[in-house]
């Protein structure tokens, strides 16, 4: 009856996640397709560039408050005021390092508007340093369409006041301030939909808790934002801001397969930490999600990769720069997804330094390649670059699967014989 039901739970949270991430994915294209037509590829690499600077303070501050709360069997109430605290304090740390970034970005690539840029998304963080822990419940108890139906919402804020303000401003700076009222519509949603609710209060003991269980994880998630994000920061230098916007664009396009691969990990993730003792259903789990969902994220990629022209159809002809890495992309996402997918094995049984030793190869990898060969062959040789190091990646991915999987088969046996 439990495998009933955890199965049960599987397919309604896959099949929640999808349906939801389809949503989502449609209101995010719609985004796109309309702010192709009123920024420049120029406006595009300055966003990018302002993202990064975000992305990767966030990346840096990681705590491994949601995660620490997942794998543990105490209520949530025993983490939450200490949470909150945490990720108050962490807000107004990232928020202060992105303003000295934006100083650091405006020199490094000439350009003053960077500073300004950075100084204002600085406001993103600050605001959602104050959201609700408790929010981690919908996935923790598994109610995926809840959940679901919460991150939409945030989707379709951005997306509607982005979509408002860069029409009335003709500028990136409405963008931004899309991302502050969507962060602002998260910290009343995360309040709004829970009866717990945070104080302002520190407990030193809860604390070392959640940075003792995840000392890997800050480091991985660092590697994990510059694996995906390292390649724009060389690219807007090496080719300028307007060939990044190209390049950003088209990554964007050609990965919104990666989306499911994401949901997916998202919503199995609870599932494995629930079965990270039970061998043999945690690799039946993890063989059916696994064939699954490379079977359906096979067919969006193909399509890009057989037929690079619906991307300029979708975009607009001022969007023709991006027809040839298209395919290339498109291949590199579904190698991406492969690897996303594998990772919420590996998180699930805590190995958090074998995600951050396979992050570090590839970004290595990528940050030498694309240098060399973006020099070299432009916005083409970037694309071959991310391609090049997510296949270098894939081979130690599935040793890492299999000697994990092997682990759980003996454990198995010894259960047998004992």
């Amino acid at each position: 009856m439990r495998s009933m039901s955890y199965t049960r739970k599987v397919l309604e949270g896959l099949s929640a996640q999808l349906s939801l991430k389809v949503i989502g994915s449609g209101l995010t294209l719609m985004k796109l397709v309309i702010l192709a037509r009123l920024l420049t590829p120029e406006q595009f690499g300055l966003f990018s560039l302002t993202a990064i600077g975000l992305g990767v303070t966030e990346a840096v501050t990681e705590t491994g408050i949601n995660l620490t709360i997942l794998q543990s069997n105490r209520p949530i109430t025993y983490f939450l005021d200490t949470a909150w605290v945490i990720s108050i304090f962490r807000g107004v740390l990232i928020a202060i390092i992105m303003m000295l970034i934006g100083w650091f970005m405006s020199i490094f690539y000439q350009n003053a508007d960077l500073l300004f840029l950075v100084a204002v998304a600085s406001g993103v963080p600050l605001i959602k340093g104050f959201i609700n822990p408790a929010i981690i419940m919908l996935q923790r108890n598994l109610n995926f369409f809840s959940d679901g139906m919460y991150r939409i919402s945030l989707v379709l804020v951005e997306a509607i006041t982005a979509i408002i303000l860069v029409w009335l401003t003709q500028s990136i700076y409405g963008l931004i301030f899309a991302m502050i009222i969507a962060a602002v519509w998260e910290v009343t949603l995360s309040f709004f939909l829970f009866k717990n609710r945070p104080g302002f209060h520190f407990i030193k003991s809860r604390a070392e808790t959640i940075f003792n269980n995840t000392k890997w994880l800050s480091i991985s998630a660092v590697l994990s934002y510059l694996h995906e994000n390292l390649d724009n920061l060389l690219i807007g230098k090496i080719i300028g801001t307007a060939n990044l916007g190209y390049y950003d664009l088209g990554y964007k396009l050609s990965h919104k397969s990666h989306e499911l691969a994401k949901a997916t990990h998202f919503s199995t993730l609870p599932i494995y930490i629930r079965l990270k003792h039970e061998s043999r259903r945690l690799q039946h789990a993890f063989i059916k999600t696994m064939s699954g969902s490379m079977t359906l994220l096979i067919i969006p990629a193909l399509l890009l990769i057989i037929y690079p022209r619906i991307s300029v159809i979708v975009l607009g002809e001022n969007w023709l720069p991006i027809l040839p890495i298209v395919p290339i992309l498109a291949a590199a996402s579904l190698l991406h997804s492969f690897i996303t997918l594998s990772y919420t094995l590996f998180y699930s049984q805590e190995k958090y330094a074998r995600v951050t030793w396979h992050l570090a190869i590839s970004t290595a990898v990528m940050a030498i390649l694309v240098v060399i060969l973006g020099e070299r062959f432009g916005l083409i040789g970037a694309a071959w670059a991310i391609l090049i190091s997510r296949a270098i990646n894939v081979p130690l991915v599935l040793q890492g699967i299999m000697s994990t999987l092997k682990v759980h088969k003996e454990q198995l046996n010894e259960k047998k014989f004992s």
